[in-house]
């Protein structure tokens, strides 16, 4: 009996293949590519992916994201067990995610953090199928 291979999908620029959040953020940006395994910087929560491909789209058009820059959604294999952060930071400019990682999202309120949209999950590694 083969097993089930389970996606999940990630939001990238269509131009580059970087992530939509961090694309100036050259401390943070990690590249997409077809066929290739993509590590998270040591430090952070990790690749931040959706478990359906319903969720990505429905965070792109609460966000807006559409009206901004093109995107594409791709589909990757994770490598390893996910998780779901309590908080993630809203505000994506380097400084904030400095700040973020330095007390690992503890802070109990600041108006940077917030409970990540539905369907987030968390990889270390993953692998780039689209």
């Amino acid at each position: 009996m083969k097993k089930r291979i389970r996606y999940k999908y990630k939001i990238v620029t269509l131009l580059f293949r970087n992530s939509i959040f961090a694309t100036r953020l050259l401390k943070y940006n990690l590249v997409y590519k077809k066929g290739e395994i993509v590590k998270a910087l040591e430090g952070t929560l990790g690749i931040f992916c959706f478990k359906r491909r319903y969720e990505a789209e429905d965070f792109i058009i609460n966000s807006c994201l559409n009206k901004y820059r093109p995107y594409e959604i791709i589909r990757v294999i994770p490598v390893g067990r996910g998780f779901c952060p309590k908080k993630i930071s809203i505000v994506s400019t380097e400084e904030y995610f400095d700040s973020f990682y330095k007390d690992g999202g503890k802070r109990k309120f600041s108006p940077s953090r917030k409970t990540p949209p539905q369907g987030t999950i968390c990889y270390k590694e993953v692998y780039v199928v689209d």
